[in-house]
């Protein structure tokens, strides 16, 4: 029995031909969100939901704006700057508007801040650490694991239920 084999025809591979070029702004790869002006627009977004938020909840006894896991204080600065300061700056020169990386940024760090600021760390924490007798149940076993350790000075003791009152 003999078998034939056909031969397929060679490819011819063109390694030599040039892509055509599009001009870009700025090549994606190489961009990085981290810049001077997203990290002070992220701070003064930081600053703003730390003292806003805090005030808004524990001394107007208002709405809760870092409470949800998509937090309002967040979302409405963050809509602030890239609707109002965006344009803005893109009206001028388009160079001076923010880029997606650095708009990216900018909302990170305020996320971050609102998830820390109140209920999220800053509220349980202070908490806690201000008054760990109050919180030692027999449960968690702080007394016997955790209070030991404190300075008498550090924390207020639960002398006389002074705690409970």
């Amino acid at each position: 029995m003999s078998t034939k084999v056909e031969q397929l025809p060679q490819l011819e591979i063109q390694t030599e031909r040039e892509l055509p070029v599009v001009p870009t702004r700025v090549s994606p790869i190489h961009v990085s969100g981290v810049t001077l002006r997203s990290v002070i627009l992220g701070l003064l977004v930081i600053i703003t939901i730390t003292t806003v938020s805090p005030y808004a909840q524990f001394v107007m006894k208002s709405t809760v704006l870092t409470a949800d896991h998509f937090s309002l204080s967040t979302v409405f600065l963050f809509f602030i700057i890239l609707v109002i300061c965006n344009m803005v700056l893109s009206r001028f020169r388009e160079s001076f508007a923010l880029t997606p990386q650095e708009l990216v940024v900018i909302f990170l760090m305020g996320m971050v801040a609102a998830g820390l600021s109140t209920n999220g760390f800053v509220a349980p924490f202070v908490a806690v650490v201000t008054a760990p007798y109050l919180h030692a149940t027999p449960e968690n076993r702080w007394a016997e694991y955790f209070l030991k350790y404190l300075a008498d000075w550090a924390s207020v003791h639960n002398q006389d239920n002074a705690l409970l009152w």
